[in-house]
Formats: C-alpha cells, sequence, structure tokens
C-alpha cells in the first residue's frame, strides 16, 4: 500500500523502549542490503491504522 502525503490529515504512529529483566533495551538495526537508512538504529514501533472505530493506542501496542 502506498501513502501520499495529504495536507490536513496526519497519522499517528507509536514507539516501545522495551527493557529486559536484566536490564537490556530492544534496538532496532536496518538491514545491510535494505534501500533506505543502512545502518541506522530505531525502536520497535509503527503507525497506528484506526480501521475499527473501538481500535486504541493501547490495543496498538
Amino acid at each position: 500500500m502506498k501513502y501520499k502525503h495529504q495536507p490536513g490529515k496526519y497519522q499517528i504512529s507509536l514507539k516501545a523502549l522495551l527493557k529486559n529483566n536484566q536490564g537490556r533495551y530492544l534496538i532496532l538495526k536496518s538491514m545491510p542490503n535494505s534501500p533506505h537508512f543502512v545502518g541506522y538504529y530505531d525502536l520497535p514501533g509503527g503507525r497506528i491504522r484506526f480501521l475499527y472505530r473501538n481500535t486504541t493506542i493501547l490495543m496498538t501496542i
């Protein structure tokens, strides 16, 4: 699915900082053969798509 910029329309995205019992965090690194953002790090997350009326941010997590 391809998205186009639409003035006046907003998208909500969410990032999560996940820490395990040993105090280590989950950080994602882009694939070396990825066409975008080679060598970049990021937190897990993504866009929230409100396809259903009852979708909440907590359900998305």
